[in-house]
């Protein structure tokens, strides 16, 4: 962690950079971080993230994002919501991932333009778990298989992996939204999240668009509901609400092979340097490798070289 001021010098150069990376239509935020001052900083590109138009780049073509038509008839919806919080309702009772995708959007859509009010609480309680599809099936995050005991070629599993996370990503920020629609936030709080909601789900129909040409679905593989378990942990409040996110990938192990690698990788270490052996120049050989020669520095000439053979 920073000590404050190392923050407030790291804060300063980045407000500094403001000018050469964003130009002079968006100035620089105030500095909220003085020296000694534990209050967190402004992210300088908060207000450029605001203050963008509707993303229609929701396709992925040969060079990148592309815009593609909305769905006909999914915009109808907007006639039965009554405010923002009737529509992440709505995204949380549906189960196909590319419906709650095209719903989100066309919810942000009616935001942006005025058409959809930001207050009010929904006429329906949020779910305490969002709509899924029949499959993938959800299981206990150790029995996700990983990328070698799974049936996908590698690509396709680290698609489905990212598309599991871009889903979960969408359903909290909508949770969010109809959850707390009754709290004295301010309105700049649920567009945020509107906001967030739609950019996942656009990252969303990324991925199940190459996972459909790749010659696979969404659904081919286990996957597990530790976010979840996250959010209804900290049901009770705004902050534990917004804060409390298990870290590790949500179609995967959730970061359990790599606290196991790092715990191997001590236990081995120590293990080293107990027995007084394995450690060459500070550093621990692998088991079954032959340990290099440690010379002095005057002597490192003494080393043969390889020499290439002739063919």
């Amino acid at each position: 962690m920073l000590a404050p001021s190392q923050a407030c010098r790291l804060t300063r150069f980045n407000v500094r950079l403001w000018g050469p990376l964003h130009g002079a239509r968006h100035p620089p935020p105030r500095l909220h971080c003085e020296h000694g001052d534990a209050r967190p900083t402004v992210w300088p590109g908060l207000e450029p993230w605001r203050q963008s138009g509707v993303n229609e780049l929701r396709g992925w073509g040969r060079k990148g994002p592309q815009s593609v038509p909305i769905t006909p008839g999914t915009p109808a919806l907007e006639c039965r919501w009554r405010c923002l919080a009737d529509a992440a309702v709505a995204v949380l009772q549906t189960p196909d991932p590319a419906q709650k995708a095209a719903l989100t959007h066309a919810a942000w859509h009616a935001v942006s333009n005025g058409s959809l009010p930001v207050g009010g609480e929904p006429a329906a309680a949020p779910p305490p778990f969002p709509a899924r599809p029949p499959r993938p099936q959800l299981v206990a995050p150790k029995q996700v298989p990983t990328a070698k005991a799974s049936r996908l070629p590698l690509p396709a599993y680290m698609l489905h992996s990212l598309a599991h996370v871009e889903l979960n990503a969408v359903d909290l920020a909508w949770d969010t939204v109809a959850r707390f629609a009754a709290a004295p936030l301010p309105r700049a709080f649920f567009l945020d999240f509107a906001r967030v909601a739609d950019d996942e789900s656009r990252h969303l129909l990324w991925c199940l668009q190459r996972l459909g040409e790749l010659g696979h679905a969404y659904g081919d593989m286990p996957a597990h509901s530790v976010l979840w378990e996250g959010a209804q942990a900290s049901a009770g409040g705004e902050g534990p609400g917004c804060g409390a996110t298990p870290g590790g990938p949500s179609g995967g192990a959730g970061g359990r092979p790599q606290r196991r690698h790092r715990a191997t990788h001590r236990a081995g270490r120590d293990r080293a340097r107990r027995r007084g052996r394995g450690v060459v120049q500070g550093r621990v050989r692998r088991a079954g490798s032959r340990p290099r020669p440690c010379l002095p520095r005057h002597d490192m000439h003494a080393v043969p070289r390889r020499t290439a053979r002739p063919l």
